[in-house]
């Protein structure tokens, strides 16, 4: 991460190597260069970043421990800007292990603060490197625990929403049941129940020969009708109209009630069939879903066992070097820690060669004038979230920034103007290297040293864990590029090795077999912008 940066423009491949130096190679193909230019040296710096605005590749900036260097004629000459010499923080100070770790890593101390000193008295030390080791165990083993516990609350309440699906699935089927027995009573009942042929139509077209007498034949008519239904037979023709005509007007109310009763009862059948099969779906979710929850439950019991074991090697180790790594009348010390300082990253906005934003041990600074001058636009309420490591500008909208520091993550939407920060997992998180997809802004991802890489589908709201190694090498990640033609396309360095991912960040392969070797520290990659299968790396 800290000591080589690389940038690749259309024609040609910068490389900031040794801290030193920065060269560079004429790049007309995807092989590697194989010819090299040197285009800036000088001892007294120590060379953290470098950036090339991609609207004029003629123009380089570098970034040091002393000041921002740039160049406006492709490295040909160079100018020195605004110091950063007094923008440090304390390695001593830092507040995890993977925190002293990276700081010791910009100060090319190798990951460890050197060799021990020795002094009379006492009984035996440890080395810093060993109590780092020690720090970093207990801490995933903590981490460990703490997500064995969420997964077996995951476990309780995935197991009480099965129940819960189950036993509203029984009652739905018992309600089919029911309704299923309801239409066939009201069917039944339907089916004893006959319409009767005579009309109130027909009654009322019965002739009089008078206002009061009905001819004979219709007289003799109703009489056979009202015989026929066992009604009462008055002498009054009016009289038995009206006992007929409320008699059929009655009878067809029945039968449209038997009717309404059984249309009733199907909707009522449908309506439960139906939620006995929207719940035998989500009953077979919940089932799936407990199931996850116990193997991710299982997965936690075996990571803890893996952390508590590498922790029982450690502490062994540990002990060893206790009693062997002095003698009678001999303490070991750790040597005084330095202070990381100076430029840390830097980023030019791709839609104004104006403005450069820089990540220094002491703040995030803005420049509007191609970094004649600087302000800072960022500090956090402690060191920690003060020293920025990295920087992102999301390509689809330039006005949104991350940066990434020794403490959790900056969030800007408006350019720098102002500053939220991301809470969840990567709250108090060493962020090493921040990576937002070329084509949507949602998708980021973040490098976490010693904790490997969590990735946002939300614009940086909520963080998910997509990449962690049993090594803690390979979780000390330093870059992370998406490959611009095939963006589901993802490589990540670390300093165990490169990784890449062909399915937007879900799983990972190890690239050992690149000929790089299982252990090489990629301090940085980019990928070829028109082969996703093309990748330079710093080492």
């Amino acid at each position: 991460m800290i000591r080589a940066r690389i940038s690749i423009v259309s024609t040609a491949l910068f490389l900031a190597v040794t801290g030193v130096m920065l060269i560079s190679a004429t790049c007309f193909s995807q092989n590697l260069p194989t010819n090299w230019e040197v285009k800036y040296v000088n001892l007294k710096d120590d060379l953290r970043a470098l950036a090339i605005d991609p609207l004029d590749p003629q123009v380089i900036y570098l970034g040091s421990d002393l000041a921002v260097i740039s160049s406006s004629d492709g490295g040909e000459t160079w100018t020195s800007g605004q110091s950063f010499r007094n923008n440090k923080v304390p390695i001593s100070a830092a507040d995890s292990p993977e925190a002293q770790e990276i700081l010791l890593l910009i100060e090319e101390t190798g990951g460890s603060a050197g060799p021990a000193k020795k002094s009379s008295g006492g009984t035996g030390g440890e080395s810093i490197e060993v109590q780092l080791q020690k720090e970093a165990v207990a801490e995933d083993v903590s981490d460990a625990k703490s997500d064995l516990e969420e997964k077996q609350t995951a476990v309780e309440v995935a197991g009480e929403e099965e129940k819960d699906q189950e036993a509203q699935l029984k009652e739905a089927e018992a309600a089919v049941t029911t309704a299923e027995k309801s239409l066939k009573d009201a069917e039944s009942a339907l089916a004893l129940w006959t319409p009767d042929t005579l009309t109130a139509g027909d009654v009322d077209g019965l002739t009089y020969d008078s206002d009061s007498h009905m001819a004979n034949a219709d007289y003799a008519k109703l009489e056979s009708w009202l015989s026929e239904r066992g009604l009462s037979v008055p002498s009054d023709p009016h009289e038995r109209q009206d006992i007929l005509t409320a008699y059929l007007n009655d009878h067809q109310t029945e039968g449209t009630a038997f009717n309404d009763a059984v249309a009733a009862a199907q909707d009522e059948l449908d309506e439960a069939k139906q939620l006995e099969k929207d719940l035998e779906t989500t009953a077979s979710a919940a089932k799936t879903a407990a199931k996850e929850a116990e193997s991710d439950q299982d997965s936690a019991k075996k990571e803890l066992v893996n952390s508590e074991d590498k922790q029982e090697e450690i502490l062994a180790g540990a002990a060893v070097e206790m009693g062997a790594g002095t003698t009678a009348g001999e303490t070991t010390t750790a040597p005084d820690l330095p202070d990381a300082k100076g430029v840390t990253y830097i980023e030019v906005d791709p839609s104004n060669s104006d403005r450069i934003f820089l990540a220094s041990l002491d703040g995030i600074y803005k420049s509007e004038d191609k970094g004649a001058t600087w302000n800072k636009i960022y500090s956090g309420i402690n060191s920690s979230q003060s020293a920025g490591l990295c920087l992102a500008i999301d390509p689809s909208n330039p006005d949104t920034v991350f940066a990434g520091t020794l403490s959790g993550i900056a969030h800007s939407a408006d350019g720098g103007n102002t500053w939220d920060r991301p809470g969840g997992r990567v709250n108090d998180k060493v962020i090493t290297r921040i990576a937002i997809h070329p084509f949507d802004s949602q998708i980021v991802l973040a490098g976490a040293a010693g904790k490997g890489i969590f990735k946002s589908s939300d614009g940086g709201t909520t963080w998910t864990l997509c990449f962690s190694k049993s090594s803690q090498d390979a979780n000390v990640v330093l870059a992370i590029n998406f490959a611009p033609s095939q963006p589901q396309i993802i490589y990540a360095g670390t300093k165990s090795g490169v990784y890449k991912s062909m399915d937007g960040g879900e799983s990972w392969e190890s690239g050992g077999g690149m000929g790089l070797g299982a252990t090489a520290e990629v301090h940085d990659l980019v990928v070829s912008p028109t082969d996703p299968d093309v990748i330079y790396l710093a080492t």
